[in-house]
C-alpha cells in the first residue's frame, strides 16, 4: 500500500516537468518545420520522443503498483468488440506502414458484444500490436477475432495476432511476461527498453479476467492470443464511478 502510494505522488511529481517538456518541445516542432535546418528538426524530434517515451514508462510502472496492490479502478460498460478491434488496429497502422508492415483483420464470429473496460482492452491489444513494428519490420500480420469457450460465465473471444516475424528464441519465450529487462528490447528500441510493457500487458490481462499467451519459432513468426469474457465483472473495490472515485469493498 505505501509503495503504491508513493509510486503515485512520484509519478504526479515527475508528470508536471515532464508535460512541460512534451509541452514545448510540441512547439518547437512546429517552429522546426518552417526551419531549413534538418538537423535542428532531427533533435527536436528526439527530444520529444524521449519525453512522450518518459511518460509511457511512468504510466505503466504507475499501473503496474496499482495493479500489485489491488487498487486498480475499471469502468465496465458494454461495447462490441468489433469497434474496439477496428480502433485499436486504426492505432498502429501508421507505425506498421512506416515499418513495411501489411495486416489484415478477419472477424469470425457473428455477435461482438462484450462487457468490459474498452479503453484497458485497448490498451492490452496496443501493447501487443505496437510489438509488431519494432520487433517483426516487413512482416505480415493476421489479426483475428472467433468465438471461444472459456472458464468464464458467457464464454467469450479469443483474439490472436500472428506475424511472420523472425520470431522469438525458446529462452526469451519462457519469461517473456516475467522478466522485466527484455532484451529484444534493447536491441531494438530506439532508447533500449524495460520489458515492463509486456510484464504489465500480462498481469493487466489479468486483472481484466483475460488470459494472454504467446507462441513463437525462431524462423517462423509469433503469435500472441488474448481470450476474452464476454461478460467481466470487477471486484467491487476496483470498480471506477463516473466522478472516478472507487465505490467501496
Amino acid at each position: 500500500l505505501h509503495k503504491a502510494e508513493f509510486l503515485t505522488r512520484m509519478s504526479h511529481e515527475l508528470r508536471t516537468p515532464l508535460n512541460a517538456v512534451i509541452g514545448y518541445s510540441q512547439i518547437l516542432k512546429e517552429d522546426a518545420l518552417e526551419s531549413d535546418d534538418p538537423q535542428m528538426r532531427e533533435d527536436v524530434d528526439r527530444i520529444h520522443d524521449a519525453g512522450q517515451y518518459l511518460l509511457r514508462l511512468i504510466n505503466i510502472v504507475l499501473d503496474l503498483s496499482k495493479i500489485e496492490a489491488g487498487r486498480m479502478q475499471f469502468t465496465v460498460e458494454d461495447h462490441q468488440l468489433i469497434e474496439i478491434l477496428h480502433e485499436a488496429t486504426s492505432r498502429v497502422r501508421q507505425a506498421m506502414r512506416e515499418a513495411g508492415n501489411t495486416m489484415e483483420l478477419f472477424i469470425e464470429t457473428r455477435d461482438s458484444d462484450v462487457s468490459t473496460d474498452s479503453q484497458r482492452l485497448l490498451q492490452i491489444l496496443g501493447a501487443v500490436l505496437d510489438n509488431v513494428p519494432v520487433h517483426a519490420p516487413g512482416a505480415h500480420v493476421e489479426l483475428r477475432c472467433r468465438s471461444a469457450s472459456i472458464d468464464q460465465p458467457g464464454d467469450g473471444y479469443e483474439i490472436s495476432v500472428r506475424d511472420n516475424g523472425n520470431g522469438i528464441p525458446p529462452e526469451r519465450l519462457a519469461t517473456l511476461f516475467e522478466s522485466l529487462a527484455d532484451q529484444r528490447d534493447a536491441a531494438a528500441s530506439k532508447y533500449g527498453g524495460t520489458g515492463l510493457n509486456l510484464t504489465i500487458t500480462h498481469k493487466l490481462a489479468r486483472a481484466m479476467g483475460c488470459d494472454l499467451s504467446v507462441e513463437s519459432a525462431v524462423g517462423e513468426g509469433t503469435c500472441f492470443t488474448v481470450l476474452v469474457p464476454r461478460a467481466w465483472s470487477p471486484p467491487v473495490s476496483a470498480t471506477a464511478r463516473p466522478d472516478g472515485a472507487a465505490q467501496a469493498a
